[in-house]
């Protein structure tokens, strides 16, 4: 079958209670076509985020007019629970099978388990992760940006002190980001970000950039 679309699910940083989120790659005889990813809850499960996933697979199968299509994800939860193998004991999960198969009517449709390793949707669904974090840790730089002093100490590093509170930053640009907040710290030690070599940045990544551009 030429037509296949991968889809994954996860929750971060932490499951239960965390950002479920889902990636979904369609690809045509080897070759990606679409990539779509996004958050699904703010307090989600793995188990939402995966049905979430295989929802909107379906979804993009349909916009592409792909009539004929294999979907393969890791969740064996989810991929039995679709195929009527498992039983579905929680009735939000209910909802999205009874919404999956409802988007199907008309469709030629496999849904299969594959092995994580070979699921190129992982790395996209922790992509939504990181946009989600981001896009709430700028709100925050950019209330703090003229509170703070920056000093550089080397053509990649400087140091970024926050004037009320006197507390200071090491940041470093060179080869690549990095900072000694906490924030930075906690988030990019997640097994998942690691292995899709992502990295969320942190309010000082930002207050450097508007730095550093303001005096080009």
């Amino acid at each position: 079958m030429s037509k296949i679309i991968y889809f994954d699910g996860a929750c971060l940083p932490k499951n239960p209670g965390g950002i479920a989120c889902f990636g979904v790659v369609a690809t045509s005889n080897g070759n990606i076509i679409k990539k779509k990813w996004g958050v699904v809850d703010e307090q989600g499960t793995n188990n939402i985020a995966e049905w979430a996933g295989l929802v909107e697979a379906i979804r993009i199968a349909k916009k592409l007019g792909w009539d004929n299509v294999k979907i393969l994800g890791d969740s064996q939860l989810v991929v039995n629970q679709f195929n009527e193998k498992w039983k579905i004991n929680k009735e939000h999960l209910l909802d999205y099978f009874i919404e999956a198969h409802e988007e199907c009517q008309g469709l030629d449709i496999i849904v299969e388990w594959i092995p994580r390793d070979k699921n190129i949707a992982d790395p996209v669904c922790h992509r939504a992760f990181v946009e989600h974090v981001e896009n709430q840790i700028i709100a925050q730089a950019k209330q703090e940006r003229e509170n703070c002093i920056i000093k550089q100490l080397t053509h990649k590093t400087f140091i970024i002190i926050n004037k009320h509170n006197k507390k200071k930053y090491k940041v470093s640009i060179d080869p690549n980001f990095s900072c000694s907040c906490s924030f930075f710290k906690k988030y990019n030690a997640h097994a998942l970000l690691k292995r899709s070599n992502l990295k969320i940045r942190c309010k000082h990544f930002f207050i450097l950039e508007w730095f550093l551009e303001k005096h080009k």
